[in-house]
């Protein structure tokens, strides 16, 4: 049998993500996908794999994507946010009956008790001003076709509203933040299910209301109904729902049939060629410690629920989500200029997180699943970076108690990039891209070190002084080397940061801005190098200096030890980076020399909270660096 190899790392990624996301696209209404997609990155973290495609495969391959055009077994559902207002109601109805429509209405008014529950004249967030798209939701799947429906899905597994993973939630026309007569963690909601005949015999089971056949019932406690196709189940929740799907014998065999195809062809396509035994123990326990520190993380925060949770109102992560799908809707009108563009002329906002976003959509939805993978994998990857310069031993220490400890103010704990990542904040991609780029440079993969980078900075473009310092300091290594071709391989890679000016130009081509609009307004922007030069003379600037050179210190945390440890740390830095410089190897130089050159921009610009904690990480680990140093020198 004829069979295609391809040996190539990055292909293989590529590849792989390709066939992932055509596969599951399948049951991409299943958390079980997620769980695959974790199973898949670490086959390939534990294993060199190869991908290796036969004709027996490729065929397995069609015979599965193919199952997605196909709907005997599919339910039609359609949902959205309810919010019965002037401005929506004509929409509800195009999808609506009357009669279900009043009922809903009726019972919402009751609820939410609008007659007392008066808007304020000028309240732009009042529920009688928020406007809906459409009268349902529609789906963002890159195989979705436009229906009179929301998405067609073969499972119900329903008791949130992250779980129902409207499309709506997270767009700017619902972007309201103090309490209406709702939060946006609670938006009332409906969900309407029409079932194909092949689902007949089957359950659903259910806790809360539904409208059949034009009755009410108000469930409250779990009971299951017989499912007949010819009815439609419309739920709604204004207070609590809970839905799930017994299925008959039939569709389960289709069921698992289709999942075992998808395992199955995962695992044909990808060959291992090498185990590297020796590592496994370290990274599979650091993985299992994450992944359970990932559900722990679920478990005690009620803000974040697994699943398509609301992103906070008056946020960046709202804004971010909301240019992502309208990104994903310009493309799939076939706009490609429009979705370049990325909603803004001139960048004004972090560029980079709306296009990850955009790649999240699709590939997994209405879904944080690759967000979801970054938190899971971002302490690996730390470990995989700390084994440069340290032992394993203590690489892999630090990185467990990076999953355990919680101290921001030097950027240290997986929880705080967990919340910028869930939050949909481009720190915690910022921090995945840079390491991640500092690992493939380690490994001599120059090209997708620098595109790597060339991401971080599109996520902040404030980290342009690493990127410029790296680029630096790699050129000088490699030109002295003579390796010109590595060389140019980098710098390749690190010139996809041009994109960002290039769009501002060519959207905007009467004011030209390098990189955001954004980072000369007052709340970025803090301090000039005039203030700096009128310090002396003048008092009041001279207090607004040191208040902010206090700030830089203590990442906006006011108190004395945190302010003590963090300019030590500081200050050992620079005069170790001075008198040391010719002790460190030349990978720890330009670590330590990106880090000094990062911290510059910090004078300027805000560096508190979020804005302060990759910054401050690398402070740390800069200092770990040195600390090795003088244990090595004293045999310790």
């Amino acid at each position: 049998m004829k069979t295609l190899i391809i040996n190539n790392n990055i292909v293989n990624y590529l590849l792989g993500v390709v066939i992932f996301s055509l596969l599951f696209s399948v049951i991409m209404d299943r958390n079980i996908s997620f769980f695959l997609f974790v199973l898949l990155i670490i086959f390939f973290i534990f294993f060199n794999t190869i991908l290796e495609i036969s004709i027996f495969s490729l065929l397995i391959f069609l015979v599965v994507f193919s199952f997605n055009f196909l709907n005997f077994y599919k339910i039609e559902e359609k949902n959205n946010i309810f919010i019965p207002n002037q401005l929506n109601q004509i929409k509800y109805l195009k999808y609506i009956n009357k009669d279900d429509y009043s009922m809903l209405k009726k019972e919402f008014n009751y609820r939410y008790d609008v007659k007392k529950n008066i808007c304020k004249i000028n309240d732009p967030t009042c529920w009688k001003k928020l406007n809906v798209d459409d009268g349902i939701s529609y789906n963002i799947n890159i195989l979705f076709k436009n229906e009179n429906y929301s998405r067609l899905i073969s499972n119900i597994n329903h008791n949130s509203l992250a779980t129902i993973r409207i499309n709506e939630v997270n767009k700017l026309n619902l972007n309201f933040y103090e309490k209406n007569i709702f939060t946006r963690n609670e938006l009332p909601y409906f969900v309407n299910y029409k079932f194909p005949k092949f689902l007949d015999n089957s359950e659903i089971c259910f806790k809360g209301k539904l409208i059949l056949d034009k009755k009410y019932i108000h469930q409250k406690d779990k009971k299951c109904i017989k499912v007949n196709y010819q009815k439609s189940y419309f739920f709604y929740n204004f207070n609590y729902l809970e839905i799930t799907l017994k299925k008959n014998i039939k569709s389960l065999i289709i069921e698992y049939f289709l999942l075992f195809l998808n395992i199955f062809v995962i695992f044909n396509l990808f060959k291992n060629s090498k185990f590297n035994k020796k590592e496994f123990l370290y990274k599979i326990s650091i993985i299992i410690i994450s992944v359970a520190g990932f559900i722990y993380f679920f478990y005690r925060r009620d803000d974040f629920i697994f699943g398509y949770h609301s992103l906070s109102g008056g946020m960046d992560g709202l804004l971010h989500e909301s240019f992502a799908k309208e990104i994903f809707i310009s493309l799939k009108s076939g706009n490609i200029i429009s979705a370049l563009r990325g909603q803004e002329d001139v960048y004004y906002f972090m560029p980079g997180m709306r296009y990850f976003l955009f790649l999240e959509k699709l590939i997994f939805g209405n879904n944080f699943y690759l967000i979801y993978a970054l938190m899971i994998f971002i302490p690996l990857i730390l470990y995989s970076y700390l084994k440069i310069f340290f032992k394993t031993n203590f690489s892999y220490i630090v990185s467990v108690l990076f999953l355990f400890l919680n101290i921001p103010q030097l950027g240290f704990g997986a929880s705080i990039y967990y919340k910028s990542l869930l939050t949909a904040y481009p720190e915690g991609v910022l921090f995945f891209f840079l390491i991640l780029s500092l690992i493939f440079n380690h490994n001599k993969s120059y090209f997708i070190a620098g595109l790597f980078l060339a991401f971080a900075v599109f996520m902040r473009p404030n980290f342009l002084p690493f990127a410029l310092m790296f680029l630096m300091a790699q050129c000088f290594i490699l030109f002295y080397k003579n390796e010109i071709n590595r060389l140019t391989k980098l710098i390749l890679g690190i010139s996809f940061i041009l994109l960002i000016p290039l769009h501002n130009y060519s959207f905007k081509t009467d004011n030209f801005y390098f990189l955001t609009s954004s980072k000369d307004i007052t709340s970025n922007k803090v301090l000039t190098f005039t203030d700096y030069a009128n310090t002396i003379s003048n008092k009041k600037i001279s207090e607004h200096v040191v208040n902010h050179l206090k700030n830089v210190i203590n990442t906006g945390i006011d108190k004395k030890h945190v302010f003590i440890i963090n300019l030590l740390l500081f200050i050992n830095l620079i005069i170790s980076f001075v008198v040391l410089f010719k002790k460190f190897s030349p990978e720890e130089k330009i670590f330590l020399s990106c880090t000094i050159f990062q911290i510059c921009p910090s004078f300027f610009y805000v560096n508190t909270g979020r804005f302060a904690i990759v910054v401050w990480f690398l402070i740390l680990i800069s200092n770990l660096i040195i600390l090795k140093y003088f244990f090595q020198k004293n045999n310790i």
